[in-house]
């Protein structure tokens, strides 16, 4: 077997296990899996990523109560994982600006959020393994450090707002 075809698997069976409840409650997203196997190795690749994304956008279930990430959070929007505006926000503002560089920094406070419950907000560390951002002002010039907290706050209707930061 080749190795690209290997590492496909693996991530993969990675995903099966990572979201196994989130896969159980919804056959759609099982189904669509299933058919991800059976395109090219480019295609998978590229698949698995929009796949991910839908998964977490799923959020957990506590009891009957969903709760799940902003939109924002998985696209372009503010601290979201395609956002691109934190140096320039940085330099308008002079305010930190925290990014998340992966989904599963957003799966982490989703999981926070949860604990928290409805309407709860607190700030707590990040996984060492963690790769977030936060921009700096220094010096008059942007830089960037890891972040080693995350604000989590729950909305009533089970929507999390999250972003990194340095505590």
């Amino acid at each position: 077997m080749k190795p690209e075809f290997l590492e496909i698997r693996l991530s993969i069976e990675e995903l099966e296990q990572r979201y196994a409840q989130t896969l159980e409650r919804h056959p759609r997203l099982k189904q669509r899996l299933e058919q991800i196997k059976r395109y090219s190795p480019n295609r998978v690749i590229r698949e698995i990523a929009y796949f991910e994304r839908d998964i977490v956008s799923q959020g957990v279930m506590v009891g009957s109560q969903r709760y799940f990430p902003e939109a924002k959070l998985l696209g372009s929007g503010k601290h979201g994982l395609d956002w691109a505006e934190g140096p320039a926000r940085v330099l308008h503002t002079g305010k930190p600006q925290g990014k998340f560089q992966h989904l599963q920094e957003i799966t982490f406070a989703t999981q926070k959020g949860a604990k928290l419950g409805l309407n709860q907000m607190d700030i707590f560390p990040l996984p060492p393994n963690s790769s977030a951002i936060v921009y700096l002002l220094q010096d008059e010039q942007v830089v960037e450090v890891p972040a080693t907290h995350i604000f989590v706050k729950v909305y009533a209707n089970g929507k999390i707002h999250a972003y990194p930061s340095l505590g």
